[in-house]
């Protein structure tokens, strides 16, 4: 085996089946890549627009905040309370009154507003739909309210221009995180210069999270808002979020990446507020919309793993099935002609290389008189067979010219006949001395080498017919059922190597014992008996041997006549 796998034509059979193996491995990986790619277009884009719905709602909802500061900057009373420059009268508390009543129906008419804060620059003061808070109690309402300290919020309601979304936390005494959703607009009056007052609208956090948990695609996805100072608002317990999600950064990244939360690979997928300076953020762990891309992954790899694993040992098989005969007739070449396998060539062109060296040799001049030799040889052989023998002084010389040696006065023949002649001898319907030369040269191999093993057997090529000459060795208490039986066994096996190896299906036909030189035109007559009544009958067995038919075949054919008979016959 190790022999055969070092083998060039083997290892190149093996490869041509690997490659052949390998297209269905090819052809998955790419089902498996589109398939993926396909899976990933479509659920990024659900992602985006279950964003983009979230956008439009929460946009929709702030587009309906800023109305209600526009309309409570252009209320008349909160504009007249700006621009006092002198303590309140009772006349400004009456102005206070019916801005906080309009306050109430600014606050009613939207559900997601908590409270609206009024702070006058003017008079540091700060009144809500039901209370009016002084300069004193600023800090505990900043405090309490915002989660910001007096320094902070004195700062944002003196700052410029200022409009911000604010998200503010701050720990509750029992140890939860509170939080606080606050939308800050700067008032003016009549200069642009210095604000004349703040409006601070605080939402409803929860339903905020409503809001967004309604969008949320599955129960393991969450929803972030992320404002410019990287304040953020989330769906879930989220204490920090990670450094990919900082505001700056999300404004130079794409719509949709991947990176990782929570020890998990996760899809990213944002976008822009067109009316705040806010993210929408939302996070989806990827094995979640990705399941079915992991099925589609593993039915892959299992499918990758068979063809391989089937497809190498396949081609292993398939490759040493087909090598097999190749390398049994190499060997056969090696052991007829003597030649070294070490040669660096394969098999079939070692052989081409052998059979053309023995060509070339026979179309020597030593070739010649071997092949006429040869062919006078066999030429005597088949007189023998047929009787035409002269004198007992002849014969031994023509024995002794030809290198015919009998070791005893016992013979058996056996004559053989190629099943499909046509296909084996005549491929294409054309006729190769080649292939005919070299099938009836292996057979003879085969059969003259298994049987001289024990005995002496020569073959003869006659009326289109191979048969051999088989003379016992033994002379001197001689068993004839034994020396038949030991041949017969021995041509068994001669047979069924030339059908496995060399694909090659024969029936043989035996004789029966005779005696002496003369008793061969017997035995060999006794064998065409034998094939003809195979023709008749149609025996199917490869090895007939003429003592097992009746011993009288005509009288068998008349005494057990009948139409099927009768059609093999015809036939």
């Amino acid at each position: 085996m190790i022999k055969n796998i070092k083998s060039k034509l083997f290892l190149s059979w093996v490869l041509s089946y690997v490659i052949i193996a390998f297209f269905p491995v090819m052809i998955g990986s790419f089902v498996y890549v589109k398939s993926v790619e396909t899976i990933h277009h479509e659920v990024d884009k659900m992602e985006y627009m279950s964003l983009q719905q979230l956008k439009s709602i929460l946009d929709g909802k702030f587009e309906e905040l800023d109305k209600t500061i526009s309309n409570i900057a252009l209320n008349h009373d909160i504009k007249l309370l700006m621009s006092l420059q002198k303590p309140f009268e009772p006349k400004d508390i009456i102005r206070i009154i019916n801005a906080q009543k309009d306050l109430s129906k600014f606050k009613l008419s939207n559900s997601n507003i908590a409270e609206i804060y009024v702070y006058l620059n003017n008079e540091e003061t700060i009144f809500t739909s039901a209370y009016k808070y002084n300069s004193q109690d600023i800090r505990e309402i900043c405090k309490r309210e915002f989660f910001l300290n007096y320094d902070e919020f004195n700062h944002l309601v003196n700052k410029k221009n200022y409009r911000h979304f604010r998200i503010l936390k701050s720990d509750a005494a029992d140890g939860t995180e509170l939080t606080k959703i606050v939308l800050i607009q700067s008032l003016y009056l009549n200069s642009l210069s210095n604000p004349s007052g703040t409006v601070i609208i605080s939402l409803d956090a929860n339903r905020f999270i409503e809001i967004l948990k309604n969008l949320e695609s599955t129960d393991r996805s969450e929803i972030i808002l992320v404002n410019s100072k990287n304040e953020f608002f989330s769906t879930g317990s989220i204490k920090a979020i990670p450094g990919y999600m900082d505001y700056g950064l999300l404004k130079q990244t794409n719509v949709t990446f991947y990176d990782m939360w929570n020890d998990m690979d996760t899809v990213v997928t944002h976008l822009p507020s067109d009316t705040l300076d806010i993210e929408y953020v939302s996070l989806i762990p990827s094995k979640i919309f990705l399941s079915k891309v992991q099925y589609i992954k593993n039915i892959i790899y299992v499918y990758i793993c068979i063809c391989l694993i089937a497809g190498g040992i396949a081609a292993f098989f398939f490759a040493k099935r087909n090598f097999s005969p190749v390398a049994n007739l190499k060997q056969m070449v090696v052991n007829a002609l003597g030649k070294s396998e070490n040669q660096g060539l394969n098999e079939f062109k070692f052989i081409e290389n052998s059979f053309k060296g023995l060509l070339d040799e026979n179309q020597s001049i030593t070739a010649n008189l071997n092949m006429q030799r040869a062919a006078m040889r066999n030429f005597f052989l088949s007189r023998l067979l047929k009787g035409r023998i002269g004198s007992g002084e002849t014969i031994e010389e023509s024995l002794n010219t030809y290198e015919i040696e009998f070791s005893s006065e016992y013979f058996l023949v056996a004559t053989f006949s190629i099943e499909d002649p046509e296909r084996v001898l005549f491929p294409g319907n054309e006729e190769n001395e080649e292939i005919i030369n070299m099938v009836y040269s292996s057979i003879k191999s085969v059969a003259e080498g298994l049987v001289n093993e024990k005995h002496k057997a020569y073959m003869v090529e006659t009326d289109g017919l191979m048969t051999l000459i088989i003379n016992s060795v033994e002379n001197m208490g001689f068993d004839k059922d034994s020396f038949k039986t030991d041949v017969c066994n021995t041509l068994e096996k001669a047979v069924s190597f030339v059908r496995n190896e060399l694909e090659i299906i024969l029936s043989v036909f035996v004789s029966d014992v005779h005696y002496g030189l003369h008793g061969i035109r017997q035995a060999y007559s006794e064998t065409l008996q034998v094939l003809e009544y195979k023709v008749i009958i149609g025996e199917e067995a490869a090895l007939i041997r003429y003592d097992s038919i009746n011993k009288d075949i005509a009288d068998d054919l008349y005494s057990s006549y009948n139409l099927d008979k009768e059609r093999l016959f015809v036939n």
